[in-house]
């Protein structure tokens, strides 16, 4: 249950943040502390975007069935759009 509500925060806050696909592969960490808290960690997590790829490390921390908190998504890198000064 908690990995479930781990992949479902990460994909949610991927596409907000701009990513059109994420790929989250099975290798998994789950470690339980408390009755009913959980760190559940995704060792590779595929984030693909309309110009680059990325693949990294995700965390997220469960209580009492909510995801709290996720770290490890990438921030999408956006240039400025250039200035003409006719």
């Amino acid at each position: 249950m908690a990995v479930k509500a781990c992949r479902r925060a990460v994909r949610h806050e991927a596409r907000r943040l701009g990513y059109d696909d994420v790929d989250i592969d099975d290798d998994q960490r789950v470690h339980q502390f408390g009755p009913r808290g959980f760190f559940v960690t995704f060792e590779e997590v595929g984030f693909e975007g309309r110009r680059r790829d990325v693949e990294t490390r995700v965390s997220c921390e469960i209580r009492r069935g909510g995801v709290v908190s996720i770290e490890g998504i990438p921030y999408p890198y956006r240039s400025k759009p250039s200035r003409r000064d006719w």
